[in-house]
């Protein structure tokens, strides 16, 4: 008996995501940075799980830029299309020499009642 749970990565994983058609298992693999994004076939079949072939998401060669850090184990930092076809992804970007800036904005619901009027009843 499994009690419902069957492993899916070899190495470790976290942030997992189903495809649409509930035939794949979207994971990040391991603890270490960088970590690749990995799929996993999977076959439902009554009361049993089977895993089937793990492989890279990307076989790029060389693969994009690996976009996990271990400071995200716990939102998911990528999702898919509804088509399974395109993924939108978060990726870390490195500060540059550049003047970074933060831009407060006080007010802005005043701004958004004068630029936005209200209907008339």
């Amino acid at each position: 008996m499994t009690d419902g749970r069957w492993q899916i990565s070899q190495e470790g994983g976290f942030q997992p995501l189903w495809s649409r058609d509930g035939k794949e298992l979207f994971y990040v693999a391991g603890m270490a940075f960088p970590a690749p994004l990995m799929v996993a076939t999977v076959q439902p079949d009554g009361g049993k799980f089977t895993v089937g072939a793990r492989k890279p998401v990307w076989n790029a060669n060389p693969p994009p830029p690996y976009f996990i850090n271990t400071s995200a184990l716990v939102t998911r930092t990528y999702d898919l299309s509804p088509d399974n076809q395109r993924f939108i992804v978060l990726k870390d970007v490195k500060p540059t020499d550049a003047l970074e800036q933060i831009v407060i904005v006080q007010n802005w619901t005043e701004e958004l009642k004068r630029r936005v009027p209200r209907p008339a009843k």
